[in-house]
This record gives structure tokens, C-alpha cells and sequence, in this order.
């Protein structure tokens, strides 16, 4: 139980340990403690006063618990990919809520989770130099998990989506990176063979494998989000976004 807990012991040397724990005791008779109690005993001629602090302990359990949530989280992430649309929804399953509950749960993380990705949605420092360097003299397109909307909304909100010539996401082929359809269906967008073609990704399992069994380069940016690390290499890796610069221009 939570009261059985303790937050706090506070070890006091005295020559009269009676004394004092009698005057102790009527301190804390006389105090009210709504989240908290206390209790005062004398152990080997000390004086001990153990805090049992409802607050403090439950306050430590909730942090314990949002690692645990986090943790989930991220699990789902890595096993269906960051652009998943179902997280909640696989985190909350296994508690069988009741149908209404369950939905009021579900859509207030959705809510949370979108208000806070639009005040956090940033390019990677040096993402805009490298785009208007390099979309001088190459095609480029973004390849996605993501729907067809909230992709766009998001290169739109980055003020980035000009300087795409196609934007592949999700809904044009119904299949999920590493599947080859994807990159295939973006290189038929570009009119470029594979080879002709590099694919820049964070996530080895899916943009860096996806890309190697449709016949692309490949290049891993380490300062990416770094999920779906399954052991497959890139030809090439950058450790910030200007670095594609000259890759890119050497090959």
C-alpha cells in the first residue's frame, strides 16, 4: 500500500529520547497532514520521525509510469515505423476499456500529440541550405509513410515542399516502406532509374533497406531520428544535413 511507504526518515540524537518523542508527538497530534502522516519511534537511543508522504510517493509512481507508457511507445514505433497511425490505439488495447472511455483516452493523446508536433515541427539545421543548394541542378522528392495529407501539411508548415519535384507518401501505393513499391513509384514520378537515384533516410530497416532492394544508393543520416536500426548499411553516412551536399555531387 502506499502508506506503508516511506518518503522520508529523519534520524535525531538526544539525551532524553522519551522527552523528546513525547513533544514530537504532540507536534504532530496538533498539526493536520491531508497528504501525509508521520510517526515518530526510538530506535537504539535515537530518535527516528518516518514521513509517509502521499504526495512525494505518488508523484514518484506517475513519473515510473510515463517511462513505462514512453517505452510502449517507442516499442510501437519501432515495430510498425514512426509514421504508424495507430500508436494509441495499440498502447490502450491491451487495458479492454470500456468503448467510450476508451475513445475519450484515445483522442485526448491524438489532440495532445498534435498540438504539440505543430509547435515542435522544425527542418533540421542546414535542411533548407542543402535543398536550395542541391534543387538547382536535381530532382528531388520526399518519400513517406505518412498519409498523403498530414505529409504535405507538414512540408507546407516547413515552408520545404517547393523545392520538391514529387512527394511519395503512404496512400500511393498503400504499402509501407521497406516494400519496393514505394521507391518504385517514386522513381517513376522522377523518370530516373535506380541508380540514378539516392535515398536519404534515417531509419536503415526501412528507407536504407527498402532503397537497396529496389536497386538505389543509399545514404544513412545519423542526425536523424535513428529508429529501425536492424544491421543494414548505407553506402554513405552524413552526420548533418549540409554533408549531402558533396555526396550528392560526387557520385
Amino acid at each position: 500500500m502506499i502508506d506503508a511507504v516511506i518518503s522520508s526518515e529523519i534520524v535525531i540524537k538526544s539525551k532524553n529520547c522519551e522527552q523528546l518523542k513525547k513533544l514530537l508527538d504532540l507536534e504532530l497530534k496538533r498539526k493536520e497532514y491531508k497528504r501525509s502522516k508521520a510517526e515518530v519511534i526510538i530506535e537504539n537511543n535515537l530518535i527516528v520521525i518516518k514521513i509517509y508522504a502521499k504526495d512525494i510517493i505518488a508523484l514518484k509512481a506517475t513519473n515510473n509510469m510515463i517511462i513505462s507508457i514512453l517505452e510502449l511507445i517507442f516499442k510501437i514505433y519501432e515495430t510498425y515505423g514512426i509514421e504508424y497511425q495507430l500508436t494509441f490505439t495499440q498502447m490502450l488495447k491491451p487495458l479492454k476499456l470500456e468503448k467510450k472511455k476508451f475513445e475519450r483516452i484515445r483522442n485526448c493523446a491524438i489532440s495532445a500529440y498534435l498540438r504539440t508536433k505543430e509547435q515542435m515541427l522544425r527542418p533540421y539545421v542546414g535542411v533548407e541550405d542543402m535543398l536550395e543548394n542541391l534543387s538547382k541542378d536535381y530532382k528531388l522528392a520526399i518519400l513517406t509513410d505518412a498519409p498523403r495529407e498530414q505529409a504535405h501539411q507538414r512540408l507546407e508548415f516547413c515552408k520545404l515542399k517547393n523545392y520538391f519535384s514529387a512527394i511519395g507518401t503512404f496512400h500511393d501505393t498503400n504499402i509501407y516502406k521497406p516494400g519496393v513499391e514505394p521507391f518504385r513509384k517514386i522513381l517513376t514520378q522522377l523518370e530516373v532509374e535506380p541508380k540514378q537515384a539516392i535515398m536519404i533516410g534515417d531509419n536503415p530497416s526501412r528507407d536504407i533497406r527498402g532503397a537497396t532492394l529496389a536497386g538505389m544508393r543509399t545514404c544513412f543520416a545519423k542526425y536523424g531520428h535513428n529508429f529501425g536500426d536492424d544491421g543494414t548499411k548505407a553506402e554513405f553516412e552524413v552526420k548533418n544535413p549540409t554533408d549531402i551536399i558533396d555526396i550528392v555531387r560526387k557520385i
